[in-house]
C-alpha cells in the first residue's frame, strides 16, 4: 500500500491514523520508510515505519521492536515501540514520535559563525551541552546493553522547548541493534569502523558506537572531512589527520586578546586532552577505544567544566 500526505489509512475499523508528512520515502535497498502520522482516534502524533516484506523479514522487525523496547526505563530518551501491524506486502510499526530536528538538519540550521564570521560564543556554550547529552545517552544506552551500530547525524533528534531553547536529545533508527552479524558491509560509510567494514574479526561492542560517535563530535565542531584509510595489513590506519576540536575557540581568544597567557595556557592543555581522547575513540581496534562511561565523564570534568568557567561572561 503506498502511502500519501494527507490521506489517512486504517488498520481496521478503530485503529485509523493521518499520515501528515514523509520523513523519507521508501528506500529501493532496504525497503524501508517513514511517516509523521497522528491517531485520529486520541490525536496523538506518532511515527509510522513502513517496512517493504520482500526486502524484510517479520522476525528481523519483530527483533528491531525488541531493541527499542529494552530501553523502557528511559523512554525520554529513546522512542518506544508501540504496534505492529502487517499485510502480505508491508508491515507498519508505530514509534512515539519523537519531535526537533535531526542533527544533521541542525548543523545547517545553527552554524558556528555568526554574521561577521566570528565564532558564535552561544552557539558553542549550546554545542558544549548537547555534546554531554549525546555522551549521557549513549552511556544509558549501554547500560540497557544496546548497541545502536548506525549512530550518525540523522538518528540524533534535538529538541527544544518552546522559547525555542534546547532541551534535549533522543536517539532513533535501532534497526541494526538487534540483528545478527552477516557477511555484508553495515552502518553509514561516512561513519562506519572498521570492525563493520574490513576487520571483521574483530567484535561489534559498544567501542563499535563510540568509534561512529567520535566523527560525529569532529563535525560537531567544525572538523570536516576527516577520512581514516586502513593499512594494508589491516592493523592500523595509514595516518591519523589532524584534530584540534576547541582550535576554533582558541582562535577566537587569541584574536580578542581577553583571556591572559595563563588562561590561553590553559585552554590549549583542555584541547589537548580532548583531542588525544577523541584520537583514543578512533583507533583502528576497538579495545583501545574508551567506554562510554569513561568518555561521559571524561567530557564533564576535563572539558566541559573547565571551558565553562571561562564563558561565565558570555
Amino acid at each position: 500500500m503506498l502511502l500519501k500526505v494527507k490521506n489517512e489509512i486504517k488498520f481496521d475499523k478503530s485503529i485509523k491514523f493521518l499520515i501528515l508528512d514523509e520523513i523519507y520515502p521508501m528506500n529501493a535497498c532496504t525497503g524501508r520508510s517513514l511517516y509523521k502520522v497522528k491517531d485520529l482516534n486520541t490525536h496523538l502524533f506518532y511515527s509510522l515505519k513502513v517496512f517493504d516484506l520482500s526486502l524484510n523479514t517479520l522476525i528481523a522487525i519483530k527483533k528491531e521492536i525488541v531493541a527499542l523496547n529494552m530501553s523502557l526505563d528511559i523512554p525520554e530518551i529513546f522512542p518506544k515501540a508501540r504496534f505492529i501491524f502487517e499485510n502480505q506486502e508491508f508491515a507498519y510499526l508505530l514509534i512515539d514520535w519523537c519531535e526537533g530536528i535531526t542533527l544533521k538538519k541542525y548543523l545547517d540550521k545553527f552554524p558556528l559563525f555568526n554574521k561577521n564570521e566570528e565564532l558564535d560564543l552561544n552557539e558553542f556554550k549550546r554545542r558544549l551541552i548537547i555534546t554531554e547529552k549525546i555522551f549521557e545517552a549513549i552511556m544509558l544506552m549501554y547500560n540497557s546493553k544496546i548497541i545502536h551500530r548506525d549512530m550518525k547525524p540523522e538518528n540524533i533528534i534535538i529538541q527544544f522547548n518552546d522559547k525555542k531553547e534546547f532541551r534535549k536529545i533522543m536517539i532513533i533508527d535501532f534497526g541494526l541493534a538487534n540483528q545478527k552479524r552477516n557477511s555484508e558491509e553495515e552502518g553509514t560509510p561516512e561513519f562506519q569502523s572498521p570492525e563493520q567494514f574490513c576487520k571483521r574479526d574483530f567484535n561489534l561492542t559498544d567501542k563499535t558506537d563510540i568509534f561512529s560517535l567520535a566523527k560525529i563530535i569532529c563535525i560537531f565542531f567544525d572538523i570536516k572531512g576527516i577520512r581514516l584509510y586502513p593499512n594494508d595489513a589491516l592493523t592500523n590506519w595509514k595516518s591519523m589527520p589532524e584534530i584540534n576540536l576547541l582550535g576554533l575557540f582558541l582562535e577566537y581568544h587569541k584574536k580578542k586578546k581577553k583571556f591572559s597567557e595563563e588562561k590561553i595556557k590553559d585552554i590549549e592543555n583542555i584541547n589537548i586532552d580532548l583531542n588525544n581522547a577523541i584520537r583514543k575513540c578512533l583507533s583502528f581496534n576497538p579495545s583501545e577505544r574508551p567506554s562510554g562511561k569513561e568518555l561521559y565523564y571524561f567530557f564533564i570534568f576535563n572539558v566541559k567544566n573547565k571551558i565553562n568557567k571561562y564563558l561565565k561572561d558570555y
